[in-house]
């Protein structure tokens, strides 16, 4: 059976906004294939002569960085390795753009401290903190 080119440009004029309105038949969540990174992806904290970063005390918080969610599909989940040492002030970032912060125990030398940011998709990439003693 012969379509003539009139009735094959109606049939894809019909279908093309029921594409669109889903997605367009991509992955499953919808989410663009972007480059996924995080800003700044590492950092560094050095402490005295002798001695890892600390205000004094071995209790409180100290304040590493804030870090900013780049590409990827949102949401992201936020998660550390060493919860002990290492926080976050959220487990969850809504936005790509959003920023998360970081800290650590007053008095810890952490090496590497990963801290690891997983995206819709699972693909997942790392934030490392470093705290160590001067020299």
């Amino acid at each position: 059976m012969k379509r003539s080119f009139l009735g094959t440009f109606a049939a894809l004029a019909l279908a093309a906004p029921l594409l669109t309105s889903c997605g367009g038949g991509g992955d499953a969540q919808g989410a663009k294939d972007t480059a996924f990174s995080v800003y700044p992806d590492k950092v560094t904290i050095t402490g005295g002569t002798g001695a890892c970063p600390s205000d004094g005390t071995t209790t409180s918080a100290l304040f590493a960085a804030e870090v900013k969610v780049l590409g990827g599909a949102a949401p992201y989940r936020v998660s550390t390795g060493f919860p002990d040492l290492i926080f976050v002030d959220k487990t969850t970032v809504q936005h790509e753009g959003d920023t998360f912060q970081v800290a650590f125990l007053s008095g810890a030398c952490i090496d590497p401290g990963p801290v690891i940011v997983t995206d819709s998709l699972n693909r997942a990439v790392t934030f490392t903190l470093t705290t160590k003693a001067g020299s």
